[in-house]
Formats: structure tokens, C-alpha cells, sequence
């Protein structure tokens, strides 16, 4: 596992600047396509809370050398207990639900949340998670769009997904 604290995890995703989801066609494809990865380089990995062997998976990806694993795709506090369990570092959700951010926070987890208006990344914002994804950011028009909402909201660690 790589060797940075759970509490220092929201830090290492600012400076790494790019966390992989990693999806598979097969279910047993996963975890060897996540190794491939990291191969290439990418040390941060959000598994996909929707496999069925999400925490299989993502627990034997947190023994491997260098790599912080998250589960992403959660939509309900409950899948934040799937991320516990899975001996994850961090959650993404596609939406920012405070019950999420609570439950996540509670248990040292770092959270990214997702917005995709201002007044939803305002809102997002004023929950408290370590960063907000702006989402799906290449329908709503990619960098420029990322760039500008940047400028309005200074104070917020904002991340580019979907």
C-alpha cells in the first residue's frame, strides 16, 4: 500500500492531479486492468462502487505497492460503508449529498463530490468535502468551463470528471 495516511489523502489527490476510475467489460477483468494502470504510472485508483467484488478488488489493489485505492460511483451514505469495508482512502460521488460527506468525513475517508452548475458547486462547496468534481465537465464544456467556474470560486479545490 502506498505509504501516505489516510488523513493525508485529500493532499496527495491535489498533487497527484489525476485519480483513474478503472472500468472492465468482465468483472474478473478488473483488478488486472487497475494493475495496468498503475503501471502507466497512475497511483490513485477509484473502483467502481456498482461491481459486484468491489471490495475484493479494491482490497487486494490497497496491498499492492504504491497505490491508493477509492471507490467511486457512490450515491447513498450506505455505499460509503462499501468503501470502509473495502479498506478505501477516499470516495467519489457523482453528486454531493451531505449524508455522503458526513459519513465519509466520520470515518477519515477523503471525499470528492460532484456539482455541475455554480449554484450546486456553491452549495457542494459549503458541505465540506476535500474537493469538488465538476460533472460530466466535458458536456458542460470541458476546460474553459472548469476555468471559469475556478475564477468564481477561488477558495475550491475543483476537479475535472466525465
Amino acid at each position: 500500500m502506498y505509504s501516505v495516511p489516510v488523513s493525508d489523502t485529500a493532499d496527495l489527490i491535489r498533487d497527484q492531479g489525476l485519480v483513474a476510475v478503472v472500468r472492465a467489460p468482465l468483472e474478473d477483468q478488473l483488478f488486472d486492468w487497475a494493475i495496468a494502470v498503475a503501471r502507466g504510472g497512475i497511483k490513485l485508483l477509484g473502483i467502481p462502487v456498482t461491481y459486484p467484488q468491489v471490495t475484493e478488488v479494491a482490497s487486494d489493489l490497497a496491498d499492492e505497492a504504491n497505490l491508493v485505492v477509492g471507490v467511486s460511483g457512490v450515491v447513498n451514505a450506505d455505499q460509503v460503508m462499501v468503501a470502509v469495508a473495502a479498506g478505501a482512502h477516499f470516495v467519489i460521488s457523482p453528486i454531493c449529498d451531505v449524508e455522503i460527506i458526513r459519513a465519509a468525513k466520520a470515518r477519515g475517508l477523503a471525499v470528492i463530490a460532484g456539482a455541475a452548475t455554480p449554484t450546486e458547486l456553491a452549495r457542494c462547496a459549503a458541505a465540506g468535502p476535500d474537493m469538488v468534481a465538476i460533472h460530466p465537465s466535458a458536456g458542460l464544456g470541458g476546460p474553459r468551463y472548469i476555468e471559469s467556474l475556478a475564477e468564481d470560486f477561488p477558495d475550491v479545490s475543483l476537479a475535472a470528471a466525465g
